[in-house]
């Protein structure tokens, strides 16, 4: 995987010409899963095929999902610090990462390619309105940053150790570089809450990067996936009217 780690590199995430998402080390394939539960009746397949597949599938729309834990996959990537706040939430992955403490943070924030609004109906998320700046809040949005990175600098000219040093940074926009390592099942778990179109624009970019560099690894699982998301999908939608529906006068005030 590492001599040929470029093919599992996808640059430039959000379009910053920063980011990055680097597949470094992968164990298992669309097989290994199948043979995770052939084992059950003491039997393995040598080659991937069209009863290998189906059973698969079988696999997951039944949701045995144990085998597909038998996969690992590990990547690179470097984000600013508010997609990995949304990365972390999830309790199915193991992290490693630069440290501020070890090691000076470089002048590398995130500025979005476009301002969105806030979404009208949905508290936690923005819409698809773009909002133009005036000059003067585009000019003390790039005065703060400036001022941010000198403040941290000095801080450390006049001795100030490197971890109280970073508190003066812009903590949400700067970029850090973690090791992420999910098994297959864990990380279907994370595409179905991040490649989500109700999710953060940045994370999924992330979301849909990794998901990119794995596309040669477990193409199958990724197929089977994809189609009963789609599937599922559907099926929310309509929970989502029986919720708003049941609770359609809940929290409106008496008249």
């Amino acid at each position: 995987m590492t001599e040929e780690t470029n093919i599992y590199k996808i640059e430039d995430v959000l379009h910053d010409g920063i980011g990055y998402v680097e597949l470094i080390d992968a164990m298992g394939s669309d097989l290994d899963i199948v043979n995770a539960a052939k084992v059950s009746y003491n039997k393995e397949a040598t080659t991937f095929g069209p009863a290998e597949e189906k059973l698969l599938w079988y696999l997951w729309f039944h949701k045995h999902t144990s085998p597909f834990e038998q996969v690992e996959l590990k990547w690179r990537i470097k984000a600013p610090a508010v997609v990995w706040w949304q990365f972390v939430r999830h309790r199915m992955a193991e992290y490693n990462a630069t440290s501020g403490r070890y090691t000076p943070y470089k002048d590398e924030y995130y500025t979005p390619p476009t301002w969105r609004g806030q979404d009208k109906h949905n508290k936690q998320a923005s819409s698809d309105v773009i909002i133009q700046l005036s000059p003067e809040l585009e000019a003390q949005i790039e005065e703060l940053m400036l001022q941010s990175e000198q403040v941290y600098q000095d801080s450390m000219k006049e001795g100030v150790s490197r971890e109280l040093a970073r508190l003066n940074r812009l903590a949400w926009r700067d970029y850090h570089t973690f090791i992420v390592k999910m098994n297959a099942h864990a990380f279907m778990n994370f595409l179905t809450k991040r490649d989500h179109k109700d999710a953060q624009w940045e994370i999924q970019q992330y979301a849909k990067a990794m998901k990119n560099s794995v596309l040669t690894i477990i193409p199958a699982t990724l197929t089977c996936f994809d189609t009963y998301r789609k599937e599922a999908v559907k099926f929310e939608e309509q929970l989502n009217l029986i919720y708003k529906e049941r609770f359609k006068d809940v929290g409106k005030s008496s008249s």
